[in-house]
This record gives C-alpha cells, structure tokens and sequence, in this order.
C-alpha cells in the first residue's frame, strides 16, 4: 500500500443536463488518479453537493454547499449546456456563484461549453439565453465539444496536463517539508491563532502584539508551502500595519473578511501539507483556539448564559478537541491522557448548572494551555 498521497480538491458545478458529462468527469479523474496520480503520490478528489454535501440547517442551500464544499476546493470544473441553473441570492445561478467566487479567491477555474444538439422542444429558452449571456461575458478560457466523445478526449487532456502542473508543484512543496525552522510549539500556535481569527478577531489592545507576532508566523509557514501569492501576502499584512499602528478596530469588516478568507485557505492548505508531527500539532491548536474562543465568549456574555446553551453550543467543539488530543498524543509521543481525562471531568462537571459551567470553562481554559509547554521541548 502506497502511503503519503496529497490531496487537491475540485469542486464539479453543474446544472442538471449535463449528466452524462458529470460521470465522464469522474470516470476521467479516477482514471488518472489511478495511474499517473498513483505513481507519483498525487490524488485529485472530486467534490459534488449530491454525494459530499452533508445535511445542515439555518442557511439557503448555496451558503452551505459554498462553506462546506467550495471552501475546500482548490479549483472548480464547471459545466454548462442549455440549462444555467437556478439563481441564488446573488448570481444567476449556483454554478455561476461557484465559479465567480473561485474567481475571485484565485482558484483554478476549467469551465466547459457544450455544443451537443438537441431537439428543440426540450429546450427552456429562457435558460438557453442566460447561458449563451454568460458564455459571453466570461472572461476566461473556456473550451468547447461537440460530443461525449469530444468532451472526453479534451478533458483527459486537461486533466493529464493539470496533474502535471500539480506534480511539479509538489515536487517544490516536497523539498521544504523536512525543515524544522519552527518548532511543534510554534506551529501548534498557528493553528490556535488562526482558528481564533476564523471565528472573532481579537479586540483588546493587549491583543495587538500577539496578533502581530502570529501573523508573522503564519506568514512564514505559509511561505515555507508557498501558500500565499504577492496580493494575499500584501493584504494580510496590510492589516497587521494597521492594527499595529491604530489598534484592531482601524480594521475595516471589508478588511477582516478578506483576510478571513485567505487564512481559511492558508489553514486548509496546511492541513494538507503539514506532516505527521507538524500536523498534529497545529491540528490540536486548532481544537485548542476554538474551545479558548467559545469560553471567553461565555465570560462576556455569561447574563445572557444557560446551561442548555452550554451543552448544545459547545459539546462538538469539546469533543474535537479531546478526540484530536488523543491522535496528538499517540503521534506526538506525548502522555497528554491526565490534560485530557481532566477536561472530560471539568466538561461534565460544567453541565449542572450555570455557574459550574462558567467556572469548569475557566478550568478548562487553564488546563488546556498547560499543553503548550508540555509539548515545547519536542522538536
């Protein structure tokens, strides 16, 4: 069995006439991951709303499959013929939202146009014409077939010439992944950090210089893989000046959201990159900047605080934590069982009543950070 595969993600957008095309995508790409992808530890994983989105509520249907699905995509293979979807609240439809928004995050776009006939009376006009609209004002390159057949041989082509340019990209990738220029410590903090500004931005003066110092390291991780073009690197930190120079609140929701939006793929990228150890450690700083975030969300607002709050809200992001403890600990080599057994106690502890609760997070949050140090002499 053949191990250490790294996985890229491409996102299959589509209306509902173009089927047959859908399954020829995934026929191809299996084809070639099976070969090519094998022999040279490279795996394209395709992402479809029908088969890997999961269920979910309190948003439209688009907003889940964008958060779930092209979140994690590295690119997209998009696909139109006479329908162009239903539209979503801000395109004209969801593959035009999917292939827009790559766009925009810089990600890879292959978008095909098909020429296939088809008896009139089963064509929606109406659809026809959006179709032939956005045909016409995309941008890009775009290619075109006129058969199964044709849609096939191009799209081997593509795929073969796309898992090179992959290949070639990993192979850099590869030469910078035995430096150890940060220790497990440092890169465990990434992940608490980034996490943390995924979900609040820090607010308090005392924060600034933190905030600084881990962007920085970041930034430097991030470089190590090359996640990071010129604009994201000059946004990023665009904002770490000028937190530093006016406090965090200079920053605009314009400024945050955008950097939430690169760190999201920084943090994807490194998940995928980062090995054994490493990922281990910024996975479980990961879990930790969650539960440390969620506890002070309590401390703020603990008025407004009840017990079932606490047991629906924050029994996942305690269950993350204590289960991606436990990998670190085997991977790590570390005996962290104690840390662990600790929180599950303070956790259930925390359930009784209001105030326990408030006051098990807060030795929760004592606990956890006690795996810091604990793991500052493993290099």
């Amino acid at each position: 069995m053949k191990r250490g595969f790294t996985h890229f993600y491409y996102l299959i957008s589509c209306p509902s006439d173009v089927q047959e095309e859908l399954e020829i995508v995934l026929n191809v790409i299996d084809e070639i991951n099976m070969t090519v992808g094998e022999d040279n530890g490279i795996n394209i994983k395709c992402l479809y709303w029908k088969n890997n989105a999961r269920p979910s509520s309190g948003e439209n249907g688009q907003n889940i499959i964008n958060k779930q699905l092209l979140s994690r995509a590295d690119g997209i293979i998009a696909l139109f013929w006479t329908k162009f979807g239903t539209p979503t609240e801000e395109y004209g439809s969801g593959t035009e939202e999917e292939i827009e928004k790559s766009i925009l995050q810089g990600k890879n776009v292959m978008l095909y146009f098909s020429n296939k006939p088809i008896n009139p009376d089963k064509i929606d006009y109406q659809q026809y014409v959006r179709v032939i609209e956005f045909k016409k004002r995309y941008s890009g390159l775009f290619a075109e077939y006129n058969t199964l057949d044709d849609f096939r041989q191009k799209l081997n082509r593509h795929i073969l010439d796309l898992m090179s340019k992959l290949i070639e990209k990993e192979a850099i990738f590869s030469q910078h992944v035995v430096e150890q220029d940060m220790s497990l410590t440092e890169i465990m903090e990434c992940g608490w950090f980034i996490r943390r500004f995924l979900l609040e931005l820090p607010v308090n003066q005392e924060s600034i210089s933190i905030f600084q110092e881990r962007i920085d390291k970041i930034v430097q991780l991030a470089n190590r893989f090359e996640l990071l073009n010129d604009r994201d690197l000059n946004l990023i930190l665009s904002s770490k000046i000028k937190t530093g120079h006016k406090g965090v609140h200079s920053l605009s929701t314009e400024d945050i959201e955008e950097s939430r939006k690169i760190l999201d793929n920084v943090e994807i990228s490194l998940m995928k990159k980062l090995k054994n150890r490493e990922n281990a450690s910024f996975q479980l700083g990961r879990c930790l900047g969650h539960i440390l975030m969620l506890t002070e969300v309590i401390w703020s607002d603990n008025k407004n605080f009840n017990v079932s709050d606490f047991h629906n809200r924050y029994q996942s992001a305690f269950n993350d934590f204590i289960n991606r403890a436990k990998i670190a600990a085997a991977v790590l080599n570390k005996d962290i069982e104690e840390i662990i057994n600790s929180v599950e106690q303070i956790y259930s502890d925390g359930e009784k009543t209001c105030e326990s609760a408030i006051n098990a997070l807060r030795l929760s949050a004592e606990k956890i950070t006690t795996i810091l140090p604990l793991l500052s002499d493993i290099n």
